[in-house]
């Protein structure tokens, strides 16, 4: 009796880690990854501004490389101010649970974590202003063809 309570349980430990396991997902982890391997960038799996590589390819040849000059510059400026964080974060953390520690240091680092989140947020929001802009001049061009193409149904 004693033994089949114990399996019992066991099975019923095994079945709600593996059902736990199903709603965790995998790759979802913020930072400078998300751990998934098939999202390159910005934009990619739906986390932050831009396209994916199929919507990408709907764009004319010149709209694809002004995407790529955009999304070029968008890291270039991105990566040294997440380098930054990354560097005061870690700064913090080691400073944290020292007594000796002055809480003016504390204060003054988590207010320059601020400020770089502030950038981080500007940046990524002026990137997804042009990912729109784009958007919208693919819909624009996108109408104009159905309107060309009723014109010249109506004329037959």
């Amino acid at each position: 009796m004693k033994r089949n309570v114990t399996i019992i349980t066991l099975a019923m430990v095994a079945l709600v880690s593996m059902a736990s396991l199903g709603f965790a997902g995998h790759g979802k982890q913020g930072g400078f990854g998300n751990g998934s391997g098939d999202c390159m960038g910005p934009g990619s799996c739906n986390r932050g501004p831009g396209y994916r590589a199929e919507q990408i390819a709907q764009l004319t040849p010149e709209k694809q490389e002004a995407y790529r000059n955009i999304m070029k510059e968008f890291r270039d400026k991105m990566t040294p101010i997440r380098e930054a964080m990354w560097e005061k974060r870690l700064e913090l953390k080691a400073l944290s649970p020292n007594p000796n520690v002055q809480p003016a240091e504390i204060k003054a680092l988590v207010k320059e974590i601020g400020t770089l989140q502030k950038d981080e947020k500007r940046m990524t929001q002026l990137v997804e202003q042009l990912s729109r802009i784009i958007a919208q001049q693919r819909a624009a061009e996108a109408a104009r063809a159905v309107e060309a193409a009723r014109a010249v149904e109506a004329k037959k």
